[in-house]
């Protein structure tokens, strides 16, 4: 995140990064400081299948099943099944794979909403919040990762209801989307690791 953020006005130099706990992250600037609280976008029950595969069905064809993000929603029989390539979700039609990623995006910012919106984060008047996208499905191209955003903007408005986080921040492999109560911007992310 930093990587990428480090050209954008959102940083004022010297800063300092200090990881603590709720938030996450500290960044202080001399214009102050910004709370930053991090989450994973992750579906547990699709790491459980590809563990089971690994473990015993090592030359099974799976198909991704559509998952939710929000509990247990398959019992073990059915995790061995897809596991072993012997069942198959529904099929992804239209935008479903945006709606889906839509969906969870929004589902894990709302668990940290809630934290907000508690008084978890109250040491900083400015938190933002960073949600590191490891979703199973998640759009391909840059002109669905925008159609994405504007279904998460357009069923998440909540997200931006006072008391809120003042940016969302949203890291994909490919993108970090900045997300505000008044404007988005999809930027490519800078990975200093590869070549």
């Amino acid at each position: 995140m930093l990587a990428t953020l480090c050209e954008s006005n959102l940083l004022v130099y010297p800063l300092v990064v200090q990881f603590r706990n709720g938030p996450d992250i500290a960044l202080h600037m001399p214009t102050g400081s910004i709370g930053v609280e991090c989450t994973d976008a992750i579906a547990h029950e699709w790491n459980e299948i590809l563990d089971l595969r690994a473990r015993s069905y090592h030359d099974a064809i799976i198909f991704l099943p559509r998952l939710k993000p929000d509990a247990r929603s398959l019992s073990d029989e059915e995790l061995q099944a897809y596991a072993s390539g012997t069942k198959s979700g529904p099929p992804w039609l239209g935008d479903s794979v945006e709606r889906d990623w839509a969906q969870a995006i929004s589902y894990f910012a709302g668990k940290k909403l809630e934290k907000l919106r508690a008084g978890a984060y109250s040491d900083y008047s400015d938190n933002w919040l960073l949600i590191h996208d490891e979703w199973v499905m998640h759009p391909v191209s840059l002109k669905e990762h925008n159609a994405a955003i504007s279904i998460l903007v357009r069923d998440a408005a909540s997200m931006f209801s006072t008391p809120c986080f003042s940016r969302v921040l949203v890291e994909g492999s490919k993108w970090l989307t900045n997300l505000t109560s008044e404007s988005r911007e999809i930027v490519p992310i800078v990975d200093l690791w590869r070549d």
